[in-house]
């Protein structure tokens, strides 16, 4: 699979599926689709952060995509929260 370092996206609940999924920030018109996260321990860390937001929160993910039937699946390795504030331009 390919991996997935430090990638900018919000967590969201699928309603249908009720799965969670990573959706990674479009920064180009060619962005990558949302991708259904694997079940793991480290699942329950990040349903656990989602819910202790207002919001879905905006995170900072490493994993592997995985492909399956024309569809993208994350095992995640490690994520943290993304910090709001100043960029590097100022």
């Amino acid at each position: 699979g390919e991996r997935l370092t430090l990638r900018r996206g919000r967590l969201l609940r699928d309603p249908q599926a009720g799965s969670w999924r990573f959706v990674p920030e479009q920064f180009t018109g060619n962005g990558d689709g949302s991708m259904e996260i694997l079940p793991c321990l480290l699942l329950e860390q990040l349903e656990r952060a989602a819910r202790e937001s207002d919001a879905p929160p905006v995170t900072l993910m490493s994993g592997t995509v995985l492909a399956f039937e024309g569809r993208n699946f994350l095992l995640p390795t490690s994520f943290r929260r993304a910090r709001e504030g100043r960029g590097l331009s100022g």
